[in-house]
């Protein structure tokens, strides 16, 4: 056989239903077996354009309900994704108790006692008091991101943001002063 530039026709020559025909047809050639070639390539075409508007047709769908969905997210932001206090990185929703977690308050006072250096002390004052909580668990009390992800009752991305910006805000005080 012949290679064929078509690739609708080569795709249909390639398929078992296809190479059976042309088979036939090249094999003993009749009116018959030429018209079952024309009426399968017929049926085969129109599967292909079928398959193909409905693939278009659900690509179009998918990009504008995607469209649709993030204007909506966009016109419509909750009061909970705006930052907090200035800093973009922690959100109300990050600082919101779970209530089924347990909280503990733990008197900060005893590992601030602890700090020997006036001006890393004094830059701590100037912590919130979240903030203070996370460096003193996680420095002081040596605790990994779970275990105060557990006593605060927030989530481990609000503890690793607290400690970010606790120890950001640390450095611009101790840059500065």
């Amino acid at each position: 056989m012949e290679a064929i530039q078509n690739p609708l026709s080569d795709s249909f020559v390639k398929s078992e239903e296809g190479n059976e025909l042309v088979r036939a047809y090249l094999s003993r050639p009749s009116k018959e077996n030429l018209d079952r070639i024309n009426e399968a390539f017929k049926s085969y075409c129109l599967k292909i354009k079928t398959f193909s508007y409905f693939s278009k047709t659900m690509g179009f769908e998918a990009k504008h309900f995607d469209k649709k969905r993030r204007k909506i997210a966009d016109r419509f932001l909750l009061i909970l994704d705006a930052p907090i206090d200035g800093e973009e990185s922690i959100t109300m929703k990050d600082v919101i108790a779970d209530p089924t977690q347990n909280t503990l308050d733990i008197p900060l006072e005893t590992w601030e006692d602890n700090i020997t250096n006036e001006d890393i002390r004094n830059a701590i004052k100037d912590l919130t008091e979240r903030q203070k909580e996370v460096i003193k668990y996680s420095f002081f009390q040596d605790m990994k991101d779970r275990e105060i992800t557990n006593k605060l009752g927030i989530s481990q991305q609000a503890v690793s943001k607290t400690r970010k910006a606790a120890l950001d805000k640390l450095r611009r005080e101790l840059s500065n002063g």
